[in-house]
């Protein structure tokens, strides 16, 4: 029996757990080791390589062993790195032989140390290849010398697998699985622009590291409309980079590349730090260590706090099944490079890995042109190992760079610790479809208030984004996708535009991976600066880029497949997956059908097919037989369709990708079992070659689809004339402008449609309002249903009906074989989808931070002391302002500073006024609270003009919002992450049951971010839980109007299992009138004061705060206020890894303390004089002495 792999790892896996637990530590168990090879036990493995024609070099077929081979810098410049580079990849073999090898095989390394010379380990491979015979080679380091092995490795043929911090390559053996330094190095300055930086220089070797570093900088700075101030050469293994760093302070970068080894990293940071140059500096991965100790450990730790490092592997410390596993492993090892065992080695132990599962694929046969045919089909079925980015290589040229995307992370010199800043996301770049010829168009947006992103009034120029896949599984819709949108924008700018504006489209392939279709999503906003969406693809993805499309506003046009939805961007024009489900369950019950089945993803899709399922079945009375899920991207659909089978269902319901269905219909047709199948219109394609092309014809002969648009050879004038232009199309995407493009030049028709009726104001205020009137009257496009948007809620779905069509297998052709009718019902219910791991990451939120916090937030000292200089203070009329004002006058006192207080009333002109006269008194420095800038506008301006800096919290933007404001120290992403925690809480607390009712105050726009966090992570970890929102009027909390309101809302909500609360204050009377009223609710809510803590301590309603230091915040006010003046940043400080959300970069960025405060943490009521929490014990003296104090 074939052993695979995965089996071989479980088992070692339970075999390290057992020996964890008995404490096992004889040295005797570890495998052989010698200077230059550590081979494993010989054993009786036939198996090994059977179906492999010839001898193949490295594998010995009797004794099943295959010797691989790695050169190492185990000595010399670079040996901190060597020793753990090595170690990763002995612990993966160790491993893998103890578990009895793959496929029959065992592995043998052999070692050489090229002490970071490229001559040795020129030297090195070809000792390997010709003495030692090896079979290929694993993980060998060093990019500026690895080139200078091409020339051995390809005369021989011989892989080398994942080299560590690659060079730039596109050769047959050499496979990439960390992107090249180039795109590290592109990455950074990615991360350079999301911090706002303008002005980039580089620093690289005079060899082919600096190469890439000045190819990186010349490629992505323009992309994000950088100036490069400076590029500055050093020699190879030379301390003298004095020259270099001189030069580069006296260009005033702002952030800096560097491509050169850890010592010289070390000297360049020290050498800023001396001479109070403080720009961000990013190196590769190399550099960063992911948490090992290397070039920070070479500089001082004050010049070294804040480095960051492109990752090619996650970090060490990160908290998952793969890391912990490896981490006990290097804990444990006792082999070549133990001492380094705990650095580096995860990346070349997860290479190693990787490299075990493509062993795997192999099925015995293990010559070279089987090993690269196998490893190219990556592309399509990617390896996934917990700590990379998916490895999907692919095809020559470009194929073997097989994870172009790396992550970002920054060093603490206080903690000495790492932190991941930044996801595995690929360097941002451009496609942009030409456009017509510019012509006179000063019509466009005459009526526009206001710069409107994306349209250009002096060229009339409108750009326009979408995603589409067009590589990887859906390639064959994406091409067709993408052609559709382009052939109406080429059409109407032919025809001189519309409004006089004409269109731009820029695009990206997302090759159908949600990681790419939301950095595709950010680079089309944020770099390409697009107005809109149209047509983006894939249901599964597209909910994930909702957070970055509802932050910018961006509208998006008639998704594909869209996804259940109903934000304001979001404009569907085709059914929801659930309704398609649906109009085929109705279909099913037209025929006959009694009992039913639905196979879905692991995903999304499969919860939307479930709750079509769930929905309709019982309307026709129908019997649901089964239920049964698929992996994602997997071929693993048999058990699914053997459990379908048994179950006798009539009619089955699929909710997968194409390759899925074509396998689901040849597994039925194989059994005999001929049930009606429907699937989505993705599926179904509407004419177009896709899943029915992917089965065995007469499995695929009767298949149906929910159809979205009417089918291609539909004989009416419009696909008539839509069929004359796809066959004329020679644009991107070309190849499919037959197939699936129908869809999206209906769909981009009835944009240009609605454009035309926004009169010239393309805002995105009235492009809703326009919108929304379509319900009255709709926009016909003769291949589509009626498009008749309204109003939120629900209103979006614009069309709700799907047609059906019929595959003949005979004739390889559609019909349609039903109208497009809304389904039998309408409403459509939420189903308890199965949210383990959503409830799991939940839960281990709360618990993180249940834990309080010990340091100040940022270490750096100050510049210079600000004693003798003014501060006002605007505050805000709620009691936490009050608060905060306590923290403020204690630390002016501490820094020698005056302090001023203007009252506001929170009224927009009570605000302006209490701006006003903080204008007017003339303070160094002014600092406010939560009001929206357009109260204080005119002020604001005038402060700015006059180099004042200003520090605010609560408005709704990031952490350094610029146009005034120095540093906003709750952000927008703040707020969001306290919805997220108080839903993450009130589900730990009531188990999932009952309704749970959120209090609003929409007053204030930073707690409608918060409403919006709290329903996102109700949806994530518990939909089938109940929401009730109410709205909580601020003149009503200042009236004391709240209480009443409560004590009937519960009244009315029998079922009420939680209350949360968006501000603590909301709550005063609360718990007296709920008594009162003889109701027991509990209640959690964020930023509260010491009526909340006191609530909490006599276990009156609430039992928890998402506490906020209010005096702390005052304190941290101070401090950034006090860099400012001194001119210093505010300081970011690093993010915890329970705080990291995907689109919300500003969590904690200040760095404020965030505990769940429970009756066990309210001592500091019989403590603190002003019973409030202090957040980090004893932050007072801490920041006195910070200051110099």
């Amino acid at each position: 029996m074939k052993t695979h792999l995965r089996s071989a790892v479980v088992l070692v896996l339970a075999l390290s757990m057992v020996a964890a637990g008995c404490g096992s530590d004889d040295a005797d168990d570890a495998a052989p080791v010698a200077t230059t090879a550590a081979p494993a036990a010989a054993v009786d493995l036939s198996e090994c390589a059977v179906n492999t024609v010839g001898d193949v070099p490295g594998v010995d077929t009797e004794s099943g062993v295959v010797k691989l081979g790695t050169s190492q810098p185990f000595t010399g410049r670079a040996a901190v790195a060597g020793e753990g580079l090595l170690a990763g990849i002995q612990i993966a073999v160790d491993e893998v032989n103890a578990a009895g090898g793959v496929d029959g095989c065992t592995f043998e390394l052999a070692w050489e140390d090229d002490r970071f010379e490229i001559e040795q380990m020129v030297t090195n491979v070809r000792k390997l290849i010709d003495n030692d015979g090896v079979w290929g080679f694993v993980g060998t380091a060093g990019s500026q010398a690895i080139p200078s092995t091409y020339p051995d490795i390809e005369g021989a043929g011989t892989p080398l697998w994942a080299p560590v911090s690659p060079a730039d390559q596109d050769i047959q053996e050499v496979y990439l699985l960390g992107a090249t330094r180039t795109a590290q190095g592109m990455i950074c300055i990615d991360y350079f622009a999301e911090q706002g930086v303008t002005k980039v220089a580089a620093i690289g070797q005079d060899n082919e590291m600096g190469v890439e570093a000045f190819n990186a900088i010349d490629t992505q700075a323009p992309v994000h409309g950088m100036e490069i101030v400076a590029k500055e050469e050093v020699e190879v293994l030379s301390d003298a980079v004095g020259p270099a760093v001189l030069a580069v302070i006296e260009s005033g970068a702002e952030g800096v590349l560097t491509a050169v080894d850890n010592a010289q990293n070390g000297l360049i940071m020290d050498g800023f730090h001396e001479a109070g140059f403080n720009p961000l500096i990013c190196s590769d991965q190399g550099a960063a260590g992911a948490g090992g100790p290397n070039t920070v450990s070479l500089a001082n730790p004050e010049a070294a706090d804040g480095f960051l490092g492109a990752l090619q592997n996650s970090l060490t410390d990160t908290d998952n099944d793969f890391i912990n596993h490896w981490s006990a492993l290097a804990d444990a090892y006792d082999g070549p490079g133990k001492d380094g065992a705990r650095n580096f080695s995860l990346q070349t132990y997860s290479y190693m890995r990787a490299f075990l599962e493509l062993w795997d694929r192999l099925d015995g046969n293990y010559s070279y042109d089987n090993f690269h045919a196998v490893a190219e089909t990556l592309a399509d079925n990617p390896i996934s190992i917990a700590s990379l980015p998916p490895i999907s290589c692919g095809p020559l040229p470009g194929g073997h760079s097989c994870a172009v995307g790396a992550g970002m992370a920054r060093y603490d010199a206080d903690t000495e610790t790492w932190s991941q800043v930044r996801d595995f996301l690929a360097p941002a770049t451009s496609k942009l479809t030409p456009t017509a010829a510019a012509v006179d168009l000063s019509e466009c947006a005459v009526n526009t208030v206001g710069d409107v992103p994306g349209v250009d009034t002096e060229s009339g120029v409108v750009k326009l984004g979408t995603s589409q896949p067009f590589t990887g599984r859906a390639a064959v819709a994406g091409e067709g996708l993408l052609a559709g949108i382009q052939i109406a924008v080429d059409e109407v700018n032919a025809a001189g535009g519309v409004d006089g504006c004409t269109f731009e489209l820029a695009w990206e392939d997302d090759r159908f991976e949600i990681e790419q279709m939301v950095t595709n999503v950010r680079k089309l906003i944020d770099n390409d600066g697009v107005w809109g969406f149209v047509g983006t693809a894939g249901s599964q993805a597209i909910p994930s880029t909702y957070p970055d499309i509802e932050g910018a506003g961006t509208p998006l046009w008639a998704p594909v497949s869209p996804a259940d939805q109903d934000i304001q961007e979001v404009y569907l024009l085709g059914a929801t997956r659930t309704a398609q489900g649906m109009i085929c369950i109705d279909y099913f019950a037209e025929q006959g059908v009694t009992k039913v089945a639905a196979i879905g993803q692991d995903n999304e899709m499969g919860v939307e097919a479930f709750n079509a399922i769930d929905t309709q079945a019982p309307v026709h009375g129908m019997e649901i037989v089964a239920k049964e899920e698929v992996e994602v991207l997997s071929d693993a659909v048999g058990p699914a369709v053997l459990a379908v089978i048994e179950s006798g269902a009539e009619g089955v319901l699929t909710a997968v990708d194409n390759a899925q269905n074509g396998l689901i219909m040849d597994g039925f047709h194989e059994a005999g079992f001929n049930p009606l199948i429907c699937s989505d219109q993705g599926a179904a394609g509407a004419g177009g070659p896709n899943t029915v092309s992917l089965a065995n014809p007469e499995a695929a002969d009767g298949f149906l689809g929910a159809l979205q648009n009417s089918l291609t050879d539909t004989d009416n004038d419009f696909i008539n004339h839509w069929s004359a232009l796809a066959d004329a199309y020679d644009g991107p995407g070309k190849d499919g402008a037959r197939n699936f493009s129908l869809q999206t030049y209906s769909y981009m028709r009835a944009f240009l449609e609605l454009w035309d009726r926004l009169d010239g104001n393309y805002s995105y205020d009235n492009f809703h309002a326009v919108a929304e009137t379509l319900a009255d009257n709709p926009i016909s496009i003769a291949s589509l249903p009626p498009i008749s948007c309204g109003p939120l809620p629900g209103g979006h779905s614009c069309a709700v009906g799907a047609g059906m069509a019929r595959y003949d297998a005979d004739t390889e052709t559609w019909s349609q074989v039903r109208d497009f009718l809304a389904p039998a019902t309408s409403k459509l219910t939420p189903t308890a989808a199965a949210a383990s791991s959503d409830s799991e990451a939940a839960t281990a939120r709360v618990e993180a931070f249940r834990q309080g916090q010990g340091t100040l937030p940022i270490s750096e000292p100050l510049a210079e002391s600000p004693a003798g200089k003014s501060a006002a203070y605007v505050q805000c009329s709620v009691v936490v302002c009050e608060e905060i004002r306590i923290g403020i006058a204690g630390a002016a006192d501490a820094l020698g500073m005056s302090l001023e207080v203007f009252s506001s009333d929170d009224t927009p002109e009570g605000t302006a006024s209490a701006w006003q006269a903080a204008v007017d008194s003339g303070a160094d420095v002014v600092i406010s609270s939560g009001n929206p800038r357009e109260w204080f506008a005119d002020q604001l301006a005038a402060l700015e003009a006059a180099g004042t800096p200003v520090i605010v919290w609560s408005i709704p933007e990031g952490y350094e919002p610029g146009n005034g404001i120095t540093a906003n120290l709750l952000t927008v992403d703040d707020y969001y992450f306290y919805g997220v925690l108080m839903a993450d809480y009130a589900v730990s607390q009531n188990g999932g049951e009952g309704e749970v009712v959120f209090f609003g105050l929409p007053a204030f726009p930073v707690l409608s971010t918060l409403e919006q966090g709290f329903i996102d992570e109700m949806n994530n970890v518990c939909p089938s839980c109940p929401i009730k929102n109410v709205s909580i009027d601020l003149m009503g909390l200042i009236g004391g109007e709240v209480p009443g309101q409560v004590v009937s809302t519960l009244q009315s909500t029998p079922d009420a299992s939680y209350a949360v609360f968006a501000f603590g204050g909301m709550m005063f009377g609360v718990p007296e009138a709920l008594a009162d009223a003889g109701i027991d609710v509990p209640a959690v809510s964020q930023a509260g004061g010491a009526m909340n803590f006191g609530f909490i301590a006599e276990g009156r309603t609430q039992t928890a705060e998402v506490g906020l230091a209010s005096e702390f915040l005052g304190w941290r006010g101070m401090d950034a206020a006090a860099r400012a003046l001194a001119g210093q940043s505010p300081g970011r400080a690093v993010q915890p890894a329970a705080a990291v959300i995907e689109g919300h970069p500003d969590i904690l960025a200040a760095g404020l303390p965030l505990q769940i405060l429970e009756a066990d943490d309210t001592g500091f009521l019989s403590t603190d004089p002003n019973m409030l929490w202090p957040g980090v014990e004893g932050f007072k003296a801490l920041y006195t002495e910070l200051w110099g104090g």
